[in-house]
C-alpha cells in the first residue's frame, strides 16, 4: 500500500553570523608579547621569625617585600622594660647578699660571745678550782700539823 499526500512545502531561511572586524593599514609597527598569568610566588626559602624574649618592637629595619640576607637584623626590640627588670633583680641581688653577710657577721658574734662566754666559765672554774685547792692545801697542812702534835686522831686526819 503506497500512500501519498500534499502538504505545503515549508520554506527555508538562512541565518547570515556576522563579525566585527577592525581593518588596519598595514605598516611597520612593533608587536608586543604580553602574557597575563595568574599565580602564587613563593621565596627560595621561608623562615618563620620570633622574638625569644617578651616585650615591644623599638624599630623595624625592613619593609614586607624588601630582600634580606642571612644574618640581617630584621628589628630592634625595646629593650627599656627589660633594663628596668633587670635593674630591679640586681638590686634583690645586692640585698639578699647583704642579708647574707650581716647573718654570717651575726654568726661570727654568736660563736665568738658563745666561745668568749666558755672561755670566761672555764677561766673562773680555774679560780674556783685554785681556790679550793688551796684551801684544802691549807686544810690539809693544818691537819697535818695538828696530828703531829697529837691534837686531832687518824680519822680527822684522814677526813
Amino acid at each position: 500500500m503506497i500512500s501519498s499526500g500534499c502538504a505545503k512545502k515549508q520554506e527555508q531561511t538562512v541565518e547570515e553570523k556576522t563579525t566585527a572586524v577592525e581593518v588596519i593599514q598595514a605598516g611597520n609597527n612593533t608587536i608586543e608579547n604580553t602574557f597575563v598569568y595568574t599565580g602564587t610566588i613563593k621565596p627560595a626559602q621561608e623562615v618563620d621569625v620570633f622574638s625569644t624574649v617578651q616585650g615591644k618592637v623599638k624599630e623595624v629595619y625592613f619593609d614586607i617585600g624588601d630582600t634580606v640576607k642571612e644574618g640581617d637584623v630584621l628589628f630592634q626590640m625595646n629593650t627599656e622594660d627589660l633594663e628596668n627588670a633587670l635593674n630591679v633583680a640586681n638590686a634583690s641581688l645586692a640585698s639578699a647578699q647583704a642579708s647574707v653577710a650581716s647573718a654570717q657577721t651575726t654568726l661570727e658574734l654568736v660563736n665568738g660571745a658563745s666561745m668568749q662566754t666558755q672561755i670566761d666559765s672555764a677561766k673562773t672554774s680555774l679560780v674556783n678550782a685554785e681556790i679550793a685547792y688551796n684551801q684544802a692545801k691549807t686544810s690539809y697542812e693544818n691537819s697535818k700539823s695538828l696530828y703531829a702534835a697529837g691534837a686531832i686522831s687518824k680519822d680527822d686526819m684522814d677526813k
